[in-house]
């Protein structure tokens, strides 16, 4: 939660009870199991993050399905996603549990990994799977003649959060869903606090500076491939470090907060991940783009079934279950049937709502499933970002 004085909006406990009794109602009655059935037991793994909500989930599914019982594990506390070295984790936890959540990882890793099962026959032999559904860059992966190795589940994405306080008191005129970076640089500028302290906007961890080569209609990766000279990419960062170094609505000299709650009083507007709860005084709005061009880089979660599974066709009933469920709370859906549900839409504030209507419309993968990637947008965070916004160097030569 942004403040923790502050009780939740419908996209927390709220929200979360909500979309269980949902899925529950939708279910039907449970049904009594016969007698001496055999029950067959699956292991799951979802992030730490999640854990209660497919708690709650797997108990649904569980009364509903009286002989098959999933056993939801708890995730270690070392398992974190903003490790660079997610191919060991996964090699760790692929064989830790029937089905688990995880990042989504680059096709040719894991086929020569041997650690998951490619899904395609599964999915061409389920009709109720119904894979259109699925936002098709997302399902496709980025190589489908390599295999089909996971499915996305839902996404997490970076989002902007204001002080509606602070933008009343300015007098600005709230942007809508689909702003550009002019609009935002006008926005902003209403924003700037008069103390020297304070700024307009923060990105914290510089997370969205590379988000914005892509909202740019640039790109950073090419069939798996660095592409980092593409000339819209130079064009964004410059755009980037010109919020700090000629309009000073971004910080150059460090981050004056690196999470969250400790930006709000210091910021009028910054980053974070659409899974942070946020609090009654605070909006949100997507990342801006430069044109119609632009796209969101996401890189969604998604669901593998390991090879060391002995029911395959048991775990593939919880996989597709899973898939047609609405995800935890602050995350998007990658499913159109659920994003368009009334039961989900009214769930969510109308801003939140459009939000994330604007973010899954223009999603694109993002290379982050590449290992090479990851290193590369690691040092671009911590060393040539900052050493960009303190014009230390220049785009050209960062890129």
């Amino acid at each position: 939660m942004i403040r923790s004085s502050h009780p939740s909006v419908p996209h927390g406990r709220s929200l979360l009870l909500a979309i269980v009794l949902l899925v529950l109602a939708a279910c039907g009655p449970t049904v009594a199991p016969p007698t001496h059935a055999a029950v067959t037991t699956l292991t799951f793994l979802p992030p730490s993050t999640a854990q209660h909500y497919y708690e709650s989930i797997a108990e649904i599914f569980n009364a509903q399905h009286p002989t098959l019982h999933i056993e939801v594990l708890h995730a270690p506390e070392t398992m974190s996603y903003s490790n660079q070295d997610l191919t060991t984790q996964f090699a760790q936890y692929a064989g830790a549990a029937d089905v688990l959540i995880f990042p989504e990882l680059d096709s040719a890793t894991l086929a020569a990994g041997g650690w998951v099962q490619d899904l395609e026959p599964l999915i061409d032999a389920d009709p109720g799977f119904a894979p259109d559904d699925i936002l098709a860059p997302l399902l496709a992966g980025d190589d489908p003649s390599a295999g089909r190795w996971a499915i996305p589940l839902y996404i997490e994405h970076p989002v902007v959060l204001y002080d509606k306080a602070a933008v009343e008191a300015a007098g600005a005129r709230l942007p809508d869903a689909d702003w550009t970076w002019e609009q935002f640089l006008a926005f902003a500028r209403q924003l700037t606090p008069p103390e020297e302290d304070r700024w307009a906007f923060v990105d914290t961890q510089h997370n969205a500076a590379l988000s914005f080569v892509y909202l740019n209609g640039g790109r950073l990766a090419l069939e798996g491939a660095p592409a980092l000279d593409d000339p819209l990419a130079v064009d964004a960062l410059n755009w980037y470090a010109a919020l700090a170094r000629d309009h000073g609505i971004l910080p150059a000299n460090g981050q004056v907060c690196q999470a969250s709650p400790n930006c709000f009083g210091r910021a009028r507007m910054w980053v974070t991940s659409s899974a942070e709860q946020t609090a009654p005084d605070l909006g949100m709005l997507p990342l801006p783009r430069s044109d119609s061009a632009g796209v969101n880089p996401v890189w969604p979660h998604a669901l593998y079934l390991s090879v060391a599974t002995q029911d395959v066709d048991a775990a593939w009933r919880w996989m597709a279950y899973l898939s047609r469920t609405p995800p935890p709370p602050g995350r998007l859906p990658v499913r159109r049937s659920v994003l368009a549900s009334p039961d989900y839409r009214t769930r969510l504030d109308e801003q939140v709502l459009r939000t994330y209507e604007a973010i899954f419309e223009r999603s694109t993968p993002s290379p982050q499933r590449y290992a090479w990637f990851r290193e590369v947008s690691a040092w671009l965070r911590d060393q040539g970002i900052p050493a960009l916004l303190q014009g230390d160097t220049t785009a050209e030569a960062l890129l």
